[in-house]
């Protein structure tokens, strides 16, 4: 029983094309995961946050919580204005 005789010449090119291939894959494959499972749900929740997003009623927060330096909360205009 003889060993194989081991390639000499065009190992290279014989290697690259399966990792080509392999690594075309395993990108298509990450690629598509990350689309459709990151991606395209976040698209939609942000999507959902504008649609029902009360830019008052969140300034009015905002202002009650004391964020703001130039209205003091409940609406009264703070200092030097």
């Amino acid at each position: 029983m003889a060993l194989a005789k081991p390639q000499l010449r065009g190992l290279l090119k014989s290697r690259l094309k399966t990792h080509f291939v392999l690594g075309l894959l395993f990108c298509s494959t990450t690629t598509g995961s990350f689309y459709f499972g990151v991606r395209k749900p976040r698209e939609r929740k942000y999507k959902e946050f504008y649609r029902n997003l009360d830019t008052q009623k969140e300034f009015v927060r905002l202002r009650d919580a004391g964020v703001f330096h130039s209205v003091r909360p409940g609406g009264k205009v703070g200092s030097g204005w």
